[in-house]
């Protein structure tokens, strides 16, 4: 696949200064201390809007086909990603904003910044199918520079690729994009939860090696792949994967009774061919009933 490089450069650098001033002398009545307590917090949100917070937010503001990054530049000042859409326009969040129109072909689009300061990040896409921001030093290499801290998708119904793996992510929310969805690989990040419920056309999800809790895979129907090793989890609900075939869930929180409860929630494969599960340095794994497991045809790996 042919990969085109779009380059912005921002020629400004811009900052906020704000200065409080405060004396030990000063009284002040009650009214006047909130507003004043009003104007600090509004400051506040000033500061961690243009500087990229990375926490406290949610998506229910973005509009269809948009989608937003909170992102730190690497050490050349740089951002970038990859994406194959229709068109795109892209607020680079430093005052720069570029609109392009790459017809469905593969692009990297790269923007450069003063220094390293977090960055919010706003796109907007018509007609998205694949996003790519990941890190595969042994295949390819970088595709996607800077640390992103934060991506969160609008309405994006047309997403059915979305690669975001190793990038220090702390919050993956695309909730409102999964409707196309196929596959998605945030492996190798930092998230303590998942939600990818609806996702009813995904069939590989690779999401393993970052802090997971809560993982929700609800009516997700076709998926056969699921990577969920190396996580915090102590229960893992299967019920709607009717599909599956290959489970990867070692090195998690999960007991007896939690693998016994995932083993009995595998679908019958006694009339295809044999599922494959992996569940070894869990906390239930010396006592679970792996016979459960042989009467639905799955072969096991608890070692």
């Amino acid at each position: 696949m042919t990969t085109h490089r779009i380059i912005s450069n921002s020629a400004a650098e811009t900052g906020n200064h704000i200065k409080n001033e405060t004396s030990s002398k000063c009284q002040m009545s009650r009214s006047d201390f909130l507003k004043t307590l009003g104007f600090a917090l509004l400051a506040e949100s000033i500061i961690f809007s243009g500087c990229g917070k990375f926490e406290g937010d949610n998506n229910d503001r973005l509009k269809t086909g948009q989608f937003e990054v909170k992102v730190k530049p690497d050490r050349n000042n740089r951002i970038s990603f990859q994406a194959i859409t229709k068109k795109i326009t892209i607020d680079w969040g430093d005052g720069k904003v570029d609109t392009f129109s790459p017809n469905r072909i593969n692009r990297e689009f790269i923007h450069e910044y003063p220094d390293q300061s977090a960055q919010t990040v706003s796109i907007v896409t018509e007609s998205m199918t694949e996003f790519f921001s990941h890190y595969l030093p042994i295949i390819i290499g970088n595709i996607g520079k800077g640390n992103f801290r934060e991506l969160r998708f609008g309405n994006c119904f047309e997403l059915e690729k979305l690669y975001c793996n190793n990038k220090q992510l702390n919050v993956l929310d695309v909730k409102n994009a999964v409707a196309s969805l196929k596959i998605l690989n945030s492996q190798g990040n930092l998230l303590t939860s998942l939600d990818v419920g609806g996702a009813s056309k995904m069939t590989d999800l690779f999401c393993n090696s970052n802090q997971l809790t809560e993982l929700n895979l609800s009516s997700c129907t076709a998926l056969t792949k699921l990577y969920c090793q190396y996580n915090q989890l102590a229960e893992l609900n299967l019920s709607s994967c009717t599909a599956l075939a290959e489970l990867w869930c070692n090195d998690n929180q999960l007991s007896t009774s939690a693998l016994n409860a995932i083993f009995y929630s595998l679908p019958d494969r006694t009339q295809d061919s044999v599922g494959e599960v992996f569940f070894w340095e869990n906390p239930g794994t010396a006592f679970c009933d792996v016979s459960i497991l042989e009467s639905k045809n799955w072969m096991w790996h608890k070692f």
